[in-house]
């Protein structure tokens, strides 16, 4: 499901693909069991998962993405690679 909605993304104003029926439907075409989706997804199963990795997040200063942690310091947005590896670096040298 992943590879599709990246191949099949709207634009980000756009929600309009994610409704019940909607991702019922795309759930369907790829072969899932959309009565067991459907229910799982209807009954908020994993809202609590959800809800507490977001409140993780926030906690540990993430506002959006993309955001990645090295050896506990955080890079925000799309960086380029001297940023990572001054980050990794600096990781392996324990400072």
């Amino acid at each position: 499901m992943h590879n599709y909605f990246y191949k099949n993304q709207p634009p980000e104003n756009d929600t309009s693909m994610y409704t019940v029926d909607n991702l019922t439907q795309i759930a369907g075409t790829l072969g899932m069991n959309t009565d067991q989706f459907r229910s799982c997804l209807s009954a908020n199963k994993y809202q609590k998962n959800v809800d507490q990795d977001l409140a993780e997040g926030q906690k540990a200063g993430v506002s959006g993405t993309p955001a990645v942690f090295v050896n506990g310091a955080l890079i925000v947005g799309a960086q380029p690679y001297d940023v990572f590896k001054t980050a990794i670096d600096k990781a392996l040298a324990g400072k």
